[in-house]
């Protein structure tokens, strides 16, 4: 029996897209990622970096991690839903999946995609959690906890005593 096709999802697409244009954007082929990539030690072909642009293949972690080394950006850039406005509602990966008719999709605004994927701050909205502004702040710093490396919460409450 052949293998079932995976489907690349919303995430999949952002990513592919965000390689592209950060590639065309940099006047770079994709020969040159490429080349870029596999000097970092990541075996990426120029075909495959087409595969995943044109969503034939999708892009595992490793190679997110290789393209954006060699795009000079940040993994949450390649991992962010395009757009200028920061209110604008962005689609992503998520949601309740086991909510009846459910696409696997979720929209949020781009600024609290953007916190979320920078570790920032959870993925939620405070009325959305609890109307109770304490309750929040302790779901924040619970949040923090579980995202974050304790030597960077560390650094941060230095920053803040400066």
């Amino acid at each position: 029996m052949p293998a079932k096709k995976v489907e690349i999802g919303e995430s999949g697409r952002t990513v592919a897209l965000n390689v592209a244009f950060h590639r065309a954007s940099q006047g770079m082929t994709a020969a040159e990622l490429a080349a870029k990539v596999n000097a970092n030690g990541r075996a990426l072909a120029q075909q495959t970096i087409g595969e995943i642009e044109n969503l034939r293949r999708r892009c595992d972690v490793d190679d997110l991690i290789a393209l954006a080394q060699g795009l000079g950006v940040s993994p949450a850039t390649l991992l962010m839903p395009r757009s200028d406005d920061p209110h604008e509602s962005v689609a992503f990966t998520g949601g309740d999946i086991d909510e009846p008719g459910s696409t696997g999709r979720q929209r949020m605004p781009a600024h609290v995609v953007w916190q979320w994927l920078c570790a920032r701050m959870p993925l939620i909205h405070p009325s959305e959690h609890d109307s109770d502004p304490t309750h929040y702040e302790q779901y924040v710093e619970y949040f923090d906890q579980r995202a974050t490396p304790a030597w960077s919460r560390i650094d941060r409450s230095r920053d803040d005593e400066a």
